[in-house]
């Protein structure tokens, strides 16, 4: 693949393509910061996790480039905080030790593919179009264990998936991003803010699917009929079937 057939596979980001690229092997990061840059990636250099956390706070990426064997936090305890920060973020696991214990954690965790050492290039760079061809699926419910529990369900079976956890952070995400999917507790703080990021969605630029949670079907009965008239594409209530959901989906994406 390309790096010209890379950047046409990623419309869903509106940023560049930017990389943190996470080592504590200052030579190899820099050397793999070197390539990618060459390559119009716009790369940032972290040595640890602590250093990557702080990175993480202060700008989005698209990619990151995770060393497994580091002092401290390793590429899968780090990875296990870069879901708190940036859950939409596709993380890669770059290890000699492809078998370990350890390394099929961060997989287990979410990890989009394993890597080894030394880097084959055209094998990173497919993976990341590959990625960057998965529809996006952005989660809104104040319920973090529902929360984590659809990302994981969504995420093992190839999307990549956002969440957030308020009106405030949901319209921001939808702002940056654009979604093909979107998962909306109807009831956050109120109603009236599922609602306000139903339509900030459906007004975005991509106007994704949107599915509506609740868990009180007869009382807001009224403003889900509404919604449906405005299209949403399908009601669940609370406890939602992963599964059903997950078969609705993919129906969907597959019109």
């Amino acid at each position: 693949m390309t790096q010209t057939s890379l950047r046409k596979s990623s419309s869903s980001l509106r940023e560049p393509i930017s990389v943190l690229v996470v080592d504590d092997e200052s030579d190899n990061a820099a050397n793999l910061a070197d390539i990618l840059e060459d390559l119009n990636y716009r790369v940032d250099i972290a040595h640890n996790g602590n250093e990557a956390l702080e990175l993480l706070k202060k700008k989005c990426y698209s990619f990151a480039l995770l060393d497994y064997q580091m002092p401290g936090m390793n590429g899968a305890e780090l990875y296990e905080e870069i879901k708190k920060v940036q859950p939409c973020l596709v993380a890669f696991m770059i290890t000699a030790y492809a078998g370990s214990d350890g390394v099929q954690r961060a997989l287990d965790l979410g990890t989009w593919k394993v890597l080894r050492k030394p880097i084959d290039l055209c094998e990173l760079l497919g993976a990341m179009g590959t990625a960057c061809n998965q529809p996006l699926v952005l989660v809104v419910d104040d319920d973090v264990e529902f929360s984590a529990n659809a990302w994981q369900v969504l995420r093992d079976s190839g999307f990549r998936v956002c969440t957030a956890a308020s009106e405030a952070e949901a319209v921001q995400r939808i702002g940056q991003m654009s979604f093909d999917i979107v998962l909306l507790d109807l009831r956050l703080g109120s109603v009236e803010e599922g609602k306000n990021v139903f339509y900030a969605a459906q007004q975005s630029d991509h106007c994704p699917s949107i599915y509506l949670v609740t868990g009180q079907s007869r009382e807001a009965g009224g403003i889900i009929e509404q919604l449906v008239r405005d299209n949403a594409s399908g009601v669940f209530t609370k406890p939602v079937d992963l599964g059903q959901l997950l078969k609705e989906i993919k129906g969907e994406e597959s019109k």
